[in-house]
């Protein structure tokens, strides 16, 4: 009876998530995709066919002709542009993208992509980095080895440096989540190694010190989490806030106190939320004896949820090692980041 119950729930279930897809990108829309492509030559000629297949040097098109079907075979290097079905469909991924509605996002995505995967070298700029969220939704809506994959897949296409990032970060944070820990270490290594430090993304130090953090190597973890906490300049990158609750959190277990206050005092000048990496809600067991981690108004600060902070201008405040910052008021970041790892 039990079992029966069950199977009832997860058709249930099913049904409404059939449902949500098909009124995201209803049958008949996903057909459409499949619509004849027009492609321009470099010659200026333009061909109308389905798509029928595809190589490293060419794309394949039937084209219907008088008395018949004929495949035609195009070299890549012949190739100029290509107008695809779907306009409307690339609109609502940038609306779902802008709205963080990632099932919605990576619904719409999947199949655009499906539907130009073949062809990324020929895609425009603008195209490709809107399929660099698909990867993002495929993360964000736990489908962490899709999201490798897909990153994979598009970086060898990524054609401008805020792509770049986006797709790195991406298979950074994938290898953390599935606990490839010799993978995420070389890559976080490797992304701080690149780049102007600090100035978009604090996420290879954060990666760094969770590693530490998951060994054992509370010391190790706080140096990292440091790093983007000095050097980071007057607009936020991705992933500090998280790198402000590491940072107390370890300098609250090591008992340095007046370390841990004066950062949780900068963290709340800058305006910056608490937002704890979900590895710290274990912490009170790693740590026995410590004492709850105790906020501004006394208060415990909760180490397995974000809370949301004031949006105070930040007052440089001494921290380690006597340094003091000089930055001015900082708006927060306009551009999100994934749930911390």
């Amino acid at each position: 009876m039990r079992g029966a119950a069950t199977r009832g729930v997860l058709l249930l279930v099913g049904l409404a998530v059939s449902a949500t897809c098909a009124e995201i990108l209803p049958a008949g829309e996903r057909a459409r995709l499949h619509e004849p492509w027009t492609v321009r030559l470099r010659d200026g000629q333009e061909i109308r066919g389905r798509l029928a297949g595809a190589s490293p040097d060419t794309l394949q098109f039937r084209r219907i002709l008088e008395g018949g079907e004929a495949t035609v075979s195009l070299e890549r290097a012949e190739i100029e542009s290509l107008s695809l079905p779907g306009r409307k469909w690339l609109q609502r991924a940038q609306e779902a993208v802008r709205a963080e509605d990632w099932p919605a996002a990576r619904e719409i995505l999947a199949a655009l992509y499906d539907q130009r995967r073949v062809a990324l070298d020929l895609l425009p700029a603008r195209q490709t980095d809107l399929l660099s969220f698909l990867p993002r939704a495929q993360l964000a809506t736990g489908a962490t080895a899709a999201a490798l994959s897909t990153a994979g897949d598009l970086l060898d296409h990524a054609t401008t440096p805020t792509t770049l990032a986006r797709l790195r970060e991406i298979r950074l944070l994938g290898h953390y989540r599935l606990q490839l820990e010799g993978e995420a270490r070389a890559l976080a290594e490797a992304g701080r190694a690149a780049g102007p430090r600090y100035r978009d993304s604090a996420l290879p130090d954060l990666v760094l010190a969770l590693l530490a953090f998951r060994a054992g190597e509370v010391e190790n973890g706080l140096r990292h989490c440091l790093r983007p906490l000095v050097f980071s300049g007057p607009r936020p990158p991705r992933y500090l806030p998280a790198c402000y609750a590491l940072a107390i959190v370890a300098a609250h277990a090591l008992g340095e106190e007046d370390l841990r206050d004066t950062l949780d005092a900068e963290r709340r000048r800058r305006g910056l939320p608490w937002n704890p990496p979900p590895i710290l809600a274990e912490w009170p067991e790693r740590a026995p004896g410590r004492g709850p981690l105790p906020g501004a108004d006394g208060a415990p600060l909760p180490l397995g949820r974000p809370s949301a902070a004031p949006a105070l201008p930040y007052v440089p405040v001494a921290g380690a090692a006597g340094r003091t910052p000089s930055r001015a008021s900082v708006p927060p970041p306009s551009d999100s980041s994934p749930t911390p790892p």
